[in-house]
């Protein structure tokens, strides 16, 4: 029994370093620049065509940090927009470093 439980703990550990290292591969895919006007981005994991997202169709944004991402000073930026298509209409960004001082600037931007 304790064998079992052993090898179960192991199957589970190999499976979530499998799925940190595939995303953590995939997160470097994304490019955001920020511009004093707009936000460039692109999802070389999808496609290579870079998007644009006027400021102006900001209409929130939020930040989130969980507990294993603090530990690597990481986050995420989640930005609604007035755009109608659901898939447009959150942007998220991944794997932000220094995620509440970068949250802070676009605010920032986003206000001017």
């Amino acid at each position: 029994m304790l064998r079992n439980v052993i090898i179960a703990t192991i199957i589970a550990a190999i499976l979530v370093t499998l799925i940190i290292i595939l995303k953590s591969k995939r997160n470097k895919k994304y490019f955001y620049k920020f511009y004093t006007n707009k936000l460039v981005y692109k999802n070389t994991y999808f496609g290579n065509k870079a998007k644009e997202v006027n400021y102006n169709e900001f209409k929130e944004i939020r930040y989130n940090q969980t507990f294993i991402q603090s530990k690597f000073n990481l986050g995420e930026i989640y930005i609604l927009t007035n755009n109608k298509n659901i898939f447009k209409k959150i942007l998220t960004l991944k794997s932000i470093p220094n995620v509440e001082k970068n949250y802070e600037r676009i605010v920032k931007l986003f206000n001017t």
